[in-house]
This record gives C-alpha cells, structure tokens and sequence, in this order.
C-alpha cells in the first residue's frame, strides 16, 4: 500500500502528465499526444530532427537517441549535462548558442524539447512555424522519472532503451535506500552571493536528490517551497549539520556563500561550519532537473558517508 506522500506525488504527476496518451492520427503515419497544459502534439512519425533548448532536454536526447538523430544540443551541455558528450563530437554547426525562434529553426528540427521555464514566445513562434514543441516537465519523484522516461521513449520509438534507463535508475535508488544512513543527516541547500540567501525547498529536484541520498532536507521540513529566500535568522534556528552548496560559485576563488555564513555572527557557529561538513555539487548536478537527480544523490550519500 502506497503511503500518503507517494499517492499526492502520483496525483500531482498524473497532472502534470494529463495525457501523455498517444493516438493515432487521421492520417497514416501520424500520431497525436495530449499533453499536460491540454494543448495537442502532432508527429509524422519518429522525429529525426531533434533539438534540445537546454542541458536539461539534452540529457534525454543523449541517452535516448543515435547521434544522427540529434539535430542540435545547446552549447551549454558541456558544463551543465550531468554527463556531457564528448566535445570534439559536436562541432558548433550542431550546437544551439541560444534559445530564439530563428536560432532553432536553423537546424530544420522536427522537434524541439524544452522545460516549463523558459520563454513561451519562443515555444508559440516555432509551433507558428509548423515545428511541435514538446514541453517536459522537471523530474522531483522517482514515478515522474519513470513516466517522463517512458513517454518520451514512446514518442522516439525507442520504448527498449527507455526501460533500459529506467531499470537502472530504479536499481540505483534501491541501493541508495538500502543503505541510507542512521540518522539522517540534516542538510539544508543554501546560496549568497551577495544578494541575501537562497535555499531549495520542498518541489525542487535538490530536494529529491537529498531524499533519494537519505538526507533530510531542512528547508522542505521547515516549509520552504521552491527555490525561495532564507534569512539567516532562520539559517542560524535550523542549525544545519552539512550545508549543500553548488560548486559553480568557486570557479572565481573562495565561496562567497560560505564566507557569509563565517562572517556572520548568527551563523559563524553553526554545526557544519565547525566541522566542515559542506556538500559541494557541480554545477552539472546541482540543478539537475531529470533522471540524472539520481547522480546527485550517490554524489550526497557518499559525501556524508565519508
């Protein structure tokens, strides 16, 4: 039996992915899909010119598809796929230096894979130009990965290697569970790079990844939704154990989050900052947002295992 978390997880998947159903289409060869927003998709067929807006679409087209089937990845795949193609097999005539209506249509695509946040114009100026565009949803529960997963294997004709993935991101949270640790670390995810501090809260993909490495998210238990503000009052009350940072912010020196945190009196004793106990994601991994939050929670789990 489901406990109650899972079956709200379920619920809020199941509207998010509000028919994800394909069917077929007047025509033979074509294939209708309802999507989430209620809007419609229509395919003649497997796409085979596939365009990725960002790292995040990127990572689907990568593990799902042939090369020859990939029209363009964005050029920010390098640094922020979880696991980015190699550099030399992607020359720029195959790389999408920004997400702009003629930029994209460049490649001749007949498909474009985007996520909710980024610009609709741009979305509605390819669908006006006869391109589908495919919106797919950020990845916070493990049945969202497999349902995400499936789906677009489907659409791809690639349904075998769709399970393939799915089977070993399924293995691996299973190992993760097997050997969460007792007690669960306390962690909570900040930011401050000088304009005030940012926590991730309930709803975002680090609070997943945290779970999955059997971590307790302090933001989400302290009802932080989102990536929203923190003051550090409320840092300095919730007395984290590890502090999770993103590693991004150190290419230029020192980390400004965690000379804030030193600086400040509220804070310069807090627990993880007595002992060092900071977890520090790549950027790749630090806003994972498909089923790669899972290389984020085997980077957590053997972080505060050590």
């Amino acid at each position: 039996m489901r406990s109650r978390p899972e079956k709200l997880a379920l619920v809020r998947l199941a509207a998010l992915l509000a028919g994800f159903l394909s069917a077929c289409g007047p025509n033979e060869g074509e294939r209708r899909y309802r999507l989430f927003g209620g809007e419609e998709l229509l395919l003649r067929g497997a796409p085979r010119r596939v365009v990725a807006a960002n790292a995040g679409c990127a990572e689907y087209l990568l593990d799902l598809l042939p090369p020859e089937r990939i029209a363009a990845l964005p050029a920010e795949v390098f640094e922020y796929a979880a696991r980015p193609p190699e550099r030399a097999a992607w020359p720029e005539a195959r790389l999408l230096a920004r997400y702009e209506s003629e930029a994209v249509l460049a490649h001749a695509p007949d498909l474009v894979l985007v996520t909710p946040w980024q610009p609709a114009e741009v979305g509605a100026a390819l669908r006006r130009a006869g391109v589908p565009v495919l919106v797919v949803p950020e990845v916070r529960e493990l049945e969202e990965a497999r349902e995400i997963l499936l789906f677009l294997g489907r659409v791809f004709e690639r349904e075998a290697r769709a399970e393939e993935l799915w089977l070993d991101v399924e293995r691996r949270a299973a190992a993760l569970r097997e050997r969460a640790p007792e007690p669960a670390p306390r962690v909570l995810p900040y930011a401050n790079l000088g304009d005030g501090g940012w926590t991730a809260g309930k709803g975002t993909t680090l609070d997943f990844a945290l779970r999955l490495a059997g971590c307790t998210n302090l933001a989400a238990g302290a009802g932080f939704a989102g990536h929203a503000r923190i003051d550090l009052e409320a840092v300095a009350h919730l007395a984290p154990e590890w502090i999770a940072i993103s590693t991004e912010e150190l290419s230029g020196g020192p980390s400004t989050t965690l000379a804030a945190l030193r600086a400040a009196p509220l804070t310069s004793s807090l627990p993880a900052l007595q002992k060092e106990r900071v977890l520090r994601l790549p950027p790749r991994l630090a806003g994972s947002t498909t089923h790669h939050v899972i290389d984020a929670a085997e980077l957590l789990r053997e972080a505060v295992g050590r």
